[in-house]
């Protein structure tokens, strides 16, 4: 910088000292930590949350599956006699329905790979016994991407009815 008289001077303050003096770079480094902090935590708490969303929409679908089944499964219960092949929805990662008899006697059915069993006290009106030998060596029916079909039949001078497998599957 140049004075009156012509003679160069030094100026105390210089543009770079301003740039990175220790109270100016404290502030800028706290507020950018500050909000890149919550930034994180902004996206962990938006992942979590649409999991747990994705999570009860798959519990949604177990659910619904239950409930059509078990219909189905009455209204066969009902008639003398037939048999019906039934489609229903489950969740992409389930890839297998199995049943199995629990220590009560009553029929159990749960989902592979996860080993989550619905409640056998809503599991009504199945002979499980004939189911199993049924189904043979797997008491399984596998799905096929989401969808698993099936075949619920009671014999006429029956009381329960039968899960069976498809002829496709």
């Amino acid at each position: 910088m140049i004075n009156k008289r012509g003679q160069n001077i030094k100026s105390k303050i210089s543009p770079v000292s301003l740039i990175f003096s220790k109270q100016g770079q404290t502030q800028i480094s706290f507020g950018t930590i500050f909000s890149v902090i919550l930034i994180i935590i902004f996206i962990v708490f938006a992942v979590y949350g649409i999991g747990k969303f994705l999570s009860t929409v798959n519990y949604a679908k177990i659910e619904k599956f239950g409930n059509d089944f078990q219909k189905d499964i009455d209204d066969m219960w009902k008639s003398t006699r037939g048999g019906n092949e039934h489609t229903y929805l489950l969740p992409g990662k389930v890839r297998a329905v199995c049943f199995r008899e629990n220590e009560n006697g009553d029929a159990e059915m749960y989902f592979e790979p996860f080993k989550l069993k619905y409640n056998a006290e809503d599991l009504k009106h199945i002979d499980i016994e004939k189911t199993i030998e049924e189904l043979g060596n797997s008491p399984c029916i596998s799905t096929s991407n989401g969808k698993l079909s099936l075949v619920i039949k009671k014999d006429i001078n029956t009381n329960l009815v039968v899960i069976k497998r498809t002829s496709s599957s």
